[in-house]
């Protein structure tokens, strides 16, 4: 998605899109990633990210399309339409796995990599996973507010769209304002809505 993915993010996709070779959790050693990049490096185009890492992408939409589609490198699987592609649950799954893990094993979202802020949001709808992650109260914080408010339509649990609907209230005030200030806004908004869990994970982690 957007301006690419940093290393950091690919080298921990890449062993769930090759599970047999690269097990779930491992991620893919400095080498066999600069190797990989370097082997690839035509369909590949380059951009530097706001951290001033390097960001990759591939160089047609044509390409990243096949990709999505979810039946490579598994001959003969179909899939229902508008069901989440095998690939799309793989790559959210090393996306959240490059996450670090704060205490009581939440993820650290505030030192994520910038391209999970930006496009995390999009990778867990296209994963069925979206009204999980509107859940993670930390995310909410630090994703980045435009893709978070796109993706709000993806609530369908209770849980889930109280967390919409605390986050929709105030989006035009919090939408510009630094984390801190954001998550003071979605206590109070959550509290409004007696969204008594959310409020309390967002006060706790403050």
């Amino acid at each position: 998605q957007g301006a690419g993915m940093s290393e950091r993010v690919i080298a921990h996709i890449a062993p769930q899109l090759r599970r047999t070779l690269h097990p779930g959790g491992q991620v893919l050693p400095p080498g066999d990633l600069d190797k990989a990049l370097r082997q690839a490096r035509f369909y590949l185009r380059r951009d530097i990210d706001i951290n001033a890492t390097t960001l990759y992408r591939l160089f047609h939409e044509g390409l990243a399309e096949y990709l999505r589609a979810g039946t490579y490198g598994w001959p003969g699987r179909r899939r229902q339409t508008n069901a989440p592609s095998s690939s799309a649950v793989l790559v959210y799954r090393g996306l959240l796995e490059s996450v670090p893990s704060a205490e009581g094993g939440q993820h650290a979202w505030h030192v994520a990599d910038p391209y999970l802020l930006r496009h995390g949001a999009q990778h867990a709808g296209q994963a069925g996973m979206g009204d999980e992650l509107l859940q993670d109260p930390e995310f909410l914080v630090h994703g980045e507010p435009e893709a978070v408010n796109a993706a709000l339509t993806a609530a369908e649990t209770p849980r889930g769209l109280l967390a919409a609907a605390a986050y929709r209230v105030s989006y035009g005030v919090h939408r510009d304002l630094e984390p801190e200030q954001r998550r003071q806004i979605l206590a109070l908004d959550s509290a409004r809505f007696n969204a008594r869990g959310l409020s309390g994970d967002l006060a706790r982690w403050a």
